[in-house]
């Protein structure tokens, strides 16, 4: 049996990052024209329209873990040991 390197590529770890930049990238514009949408056009303040994009984003915080453990048909080890 071959063994596997420990080692993850500098190419990968490049691709993988940039990856994540883009999604907190196209986060934090989305977040920026909501604030703009509450207080500007919807006419909230802006205490109550940080509250509410704070609030959201915490229940999401609890709520992802537990629908991605809803995800998982089988609770078995997908890699071989």
């Amino acid at each position: 049996m071959n063994e596997m390197n420990p080692s993850i590529p500098f190419h990968r770890k490049i691709s993988y990052s940039l990856t994540d930049t883009a999604g907190n990238l196209l986060y934090c514009i989305i977040s920026s024209y909501l604030l703009y949408f509450y207080t500007d056009v919807f006419g909230l303040s802006i205490g109550v329209a940080g509250t509410l994009l704070f609030v959201t984003r915490f229940i999401d915080a609890i709520d992802a873990p537990i629908w991605g453990d809803f995800n998982r048909p089988y609770k078995v080890e997908v890699r071989p040991k």
